[in-house]
């Protein structure tokens, strides 16, 4: 609703009462209404420009296209068309004989989900979600969105079990991701993963388990893609429940998907594997090259969800123990360290998934993937760590200044901070010109000499400048 502005109130008023004053029948007073009747007029007619100015503004945005059925044999003739704006439905539209729609007054960079369906259920409703653009102030803007496919619907059934018992899983949220995303109109400023989520979630089509059958049941289009869904993380504790079989998976994750589009056709029986805690004991032993047993500064364990960060050193059998409690893979981390002058690299361990069959663990130390066994709800690992000698940094020359007049100086600067010895700085000058004459004969002699020089450093040591004790 338009509001108008006290300043604006004010003057409308004013007018209208002074208009409405009795006055006595002549010609001055008749007049005088008249004028005011006349500026009531144009106040007026401001107030409706700035209330239009202000519609546009607020809502400036207006989106047209076209439905269009891809299914063979069915028509789109009776398509409605609704848009949800900031959480309200509006009123629906029909489209014209050409399947034509306008949505107009839509308020600019704002999420809005279009809802396309048939009165008849000739085809399957169809959600599309538009980012509308931006606009200049007080300007209308129409973006067209083009051709919305529709189709005809059909009803799948699937069974889905659990990995390792087979037992059906019933109790599953699952529906399709079957809203269209516009991408010509996305919105760095509006997270829209966030948002397409919680639409999909909540207007796409979902599954209903048929007790007497045993399957699920759930409307799809039958001529266009749409993959399934599925809640992940059932007893909502923010940890997955169940997992793709044999797929990889962020146990994070507050959905997954059950199937692509591309097999959703095809594909009548899903796996699911129960995401279960890994508790258990985990010995760590560290050996150098030569296979000695080694002390580490620490073992950190990244991942361990519901455990200890650190691993603690057990003094009698000389391994490094943790508390292993988590979901998904566990790291082991030991970061590179020094014993007197050698110096040790850092390691890896990474810890996979569980096998309960053979109850192991594929891990993968040094670069190479093992199987270890869990024994008395123990994992013993063994890790190496190499080791170098700890050698100085090399001293080097990074840039230099060459002296060019007589009155210069050398400049050197190096990698590292430098302790210049002066007696080992020597300068040397290539052609000093000595002449002499004998028998009428004169000689020019050029040869080098060498030149005594005063040093310096600045720039943390890092800088040497060498000048020439005498003018050159």
């Amino acid at each position: 609703m338009f509001k108008y502005s006290k300043v604006a109130l004010g003057i409308a008023t004013c007018f209208v009462l002074t208009g409405c004053l009795e006055v006595e029948d002549n010609d001055d007073n008749q007049k005088l209404v008249e004028q005011l009747e006349q500026q009531n007029s144009i106040i007026q007619e401001q107030l409706d420009i700035t209330k239009q100015q202000h519609e546009t503004t607020q809502a400036p945005i207006t989106i047209t296209g076209r439905i269009v059925s891809v299914s063979e044999g069915v028509s789109a003739s009776d398509a409605s068309i609704s848009v949800l704006v900031e959480g309200q439905w509006r009123e629906s539209s029909a489209v014209n004989e050409q399947g034509q729609f306008s949505l107009t007054k839509l308020p600019a960079n704002t999420e809005v989900l279009v809802k396309v369906s048939s009165a008849k259920e000739a085809f399957l409703t169809r959600y599309f979600a538009v980012n509308t653009s931006s606009s200049p102030i007080t300007r209308e803007t129409t973006y067209d969105l083009l051709d919305l496919e529709v189709s005809a619907g059909y009803t799948k059934e699937f069974t889905v079990l659990e990995s390792g018992t087979g037992d059906i899983l019933k109790a599953l949220s699952i529906w399709s991701a079957d809203i269209v995303v516009d991408e010509g109109m996305q919105s760095q400023s509006i997270p829209r993963d966030a948002y397409l989520e919680r639409m999909t979630k909540e207007y796409g089509q979902k599954a209903v388990f048929n007790e007497d059958k045993g399957v699920y049941q759930i409307s799809l289009a039958k001529d266009l893609p749409s993959a399934l869904y599925y809640q992940a993380d059932i007893n909502e504790d923010r940890i997955a429940d169940y997992r793709p079989e044999f797929a990889s998976y962020d146990t994070d994750a507050d959905s997954m998907m059950l199937v692509s589009a591309d097999n959703v056709r095809d594909t009548d029986t899903f796996h699911l594997e129960p995401v279960e805690q890994q508790a258990y004991t985990l010995a760590l032993t560290v050996l150098d090259r030569n296979g000695n047993v080694i002390e580490v500064d620490r073992v950190v364990a990244q991942g361990n969800d519901m455990g200890a960060q650190f691993a603690t050193l057990n003094a009698d059998t000389g391994q490094y123990e943790l508390d292993a409690k988590y979901f998904g893979d566990l790291t082991l981390q030991i970061p590179g360290f020094v014993r007197g002058d050698v110096a040790f690299s850092s390691a890896t361990v990474h810890i996979f998934d569980y096998n309960e069959h053979n109850e192991s663990y594929r891990v993968n130390a040094n670069g190479s993937d093992i199987t270890v066994d869990l024994v008395d709800n123990t994992l013993n690992l063994v890790v190496k760590v190499f080791d170098s000698l700890v050698e100085e940094t090399s001293v080097v020359l990074v840039q230099s200044k060459a002296m060019r007049t007589a009155e210069d100086y050398a400049e050197l600067y190096f990698n590292v901070p430098v302790a210049v010895e002066a007696s080992s700085i020597k300068l040397k000058k290539n052609q000093d010109i000595a002449i002499s004459s004998e028998n009428g004969i004169t000689t020019v002699d050029a040869k080098p000499i060498t030149v005594a020089a005063n040093t310096s450093t600045d720039l943390n040591n890092t800088r040497l400048r060498i000048t020439p004790e005498t003018t050159l």
